[in-house]
């Protein structure tokens, strides 16, 4: 991510947690380890935080609306991870999605139902 999609990033972060309680792990940002300032590339990129909200959108309107995908999920965490050889993984009110290339749409709707599952104590599968 440049320093240029800084913004459209984090514009992105508060549209999703607005949107759907969803937060994102971020791992970017003006900040150095020793704490000098200075860009810090990360594992997201602006078009799969747009790829995420998009499935979300597809989604809450499977779920008639996003109030109810809220209640369904209860919030949700995400972050990439290194999770071996599958796109993700969920547990309640967490996804993890592969750092090892991008993910699909299919990815996020798999793992945010497993989430949604999870949710209700495993009783939905």
């Amino acid at each position: 991510m440049e320093h240029s999609e800084f913004q459209k990033a984090s514009e992105k972060l508060a549209q999703l947690q607005a949107e759907y309680h969803v937060d994102i792990l971020t791992d970017w940002g003006y900040e150095t380890p020793d704490g000098s300032g200075g860009w810090r590339q990360g594992t997201w990129s602006i078009s799969e935080l747009d790829k995420l909200h998009n499935t979300l959108n597809i989604l809450a309107n499977v779920m008639w609306g996003a109030d109810r995908f809220i209640q369904n999920l209860g919030g949700v965490n995400v972050k990439k991870s290194d999770i071996g050889s599958h796109g993700g993984e969920a547990f309640g009110h967490r996804v993890s999605l592969s750092t090892k290339g991008t993910f699909s749409a299919w990815t996020v709707a798999h793992e945010m139902a497993h989430a949604w599952d999870a949710n209700y104590k495993w009783k939905l599968s």
